[in-house]
């Protein structure tokens, strides 16, 4: 399944805003591709970040989560490389990353957007629940990033 949201102000675009729910609700997973796996706060203008540092990532798999879907991940080759080395250092580096994890202080381009999302948020039972929910639901995306590395490894050495 997929969609789209309008990105210009209107009634089209709030119209879609209130099916991104429904819409996720559809499908039969979510796959979301992270282009960095740890930085989830920006340190410079010139640094990625990400996608947990916006509102509307945050809101899509709070979306999946509430439909019950699988959260997938996808990372670059490189940086799936830099998560396996970093768990291989210390098991709890997805949880340290993830630590930083605040859907209050997720951006948005539109401010609009974010508040109509926060408003969200709040039914749901506020940004700390749904930080939470967020972040148990990334770590166990990332958790199995790491299964299917080994899985990987399994079936390359039985070849």
């Amino acid at each position: 399944c997929d969609t789209c949201i309008r990105q210009h102000e209107g009634e089209g675009k709030q119209r879609d805003v209130g099916r991104l729910d429904d819409m996720v609700r559809q499908c039969e997973s979510t796959l979301l591709f992270n282009d960095v796996w740890d930085r989830t706060v920006k340190r410079s203008e010139t640094d990625t970040v990400s996608c947990l540092s916006r509102i509307w990532c945050i809101y899509e798999i709070l979306c999946s989560v509430r439909a019950g879907h699988d959260l997938v991940v996808m990372l670059p080759e490189e940086e799936r490389v830099r998560f396996l080395e970093a768990l291989e250092e210390s098991s709890g580096a997805a949880q340290d990353a993830l630590a930083y994890v605040d859907v209050k202080t997720a951006e948005s381009f539109d401010p609009k957007d974010k508040e109509r999302i926060m408003e969200q948020v709040e039914e749901v039972g506020g940004a700390a629940k749904v930080t939470q929910i967020v972040i148990a639901a990334m770590n166990d995306a990332l958790a199995n990033v790491a299964v299917r590395a080994v899985e990987e490894g399994e079936k390359a050495s039985m070849l």
